[in-house]
Parts: C-alpha cells; sequence; structure tokens
C-alpha cells in the first residue's frame, strides 16, 4: 500500500485519529505511524498522549505498516460507534 492509496481509503471511509509521520503533535487516543531509522512503528496513544504500552508494532516497509494502520483505524471506528 502506498501513502496515496492509503489516503483514499481514509476519505472514503472516514477513518479518523491518525498521525503520519509526526505531521502533528501526538493527541490522546490516536493512532500513529512513524519512521525510526530503517524501521516503520505503528502504535496508538492513551488519553494522555504517550504511547501505550504493548501497542508497538515494528515493521520492515511502509506499505505493511499502511497496510496494519489501516486495520486498527477501521476497528477503532466500530469500537466508537459503540
Amino acid at each position: 500500500m502506498t501513502k496515496n492509496e492509503f489516503m483514499e481509503i481514509v476519505n472514503e471511509e472516514g477513518l479518523k485519529n491518525y498521525n503520519l509521520y509526526d505531521e502533528n503533535n501526538l493527541r490522546s487516543d490516536e493512532l500513529v505511524l512513524t519512521k525510526k531509522n530503517h524501521n516503520w512503528i505503528v502504535y496508538a496513544t492513551s488519553e494522555r498522549a504517550s504511547c501505550v504500552t504493548g501497542s508497538e508494532v515494528t515493521f520492515d516497509n511502509e506499505s505493511s505498516a499502511l497496510e496494519n494502520l489501516i486495520e486498527r483505524l477501521r476497528a477503532d471506528k466500530i469500537l466508537v460507534s459503540l
């Protein structure tokens, strides 16, 4: 998955509460994709806008990280609607 494909899905499905590559300061209850060295890391933030312990997943390619982020955003959308 490319960043453009990711954005298309986000827009089509109305997915929210994400932060790509530290575009914004961390906010509470969001999903984050960041790159450190040669790895992409996806994690969730808490109500205090800090990384939730155990939520970090590391990938060696951007495509897999974006796919994981989409899956988590979809799950978050369902949970928020309950």
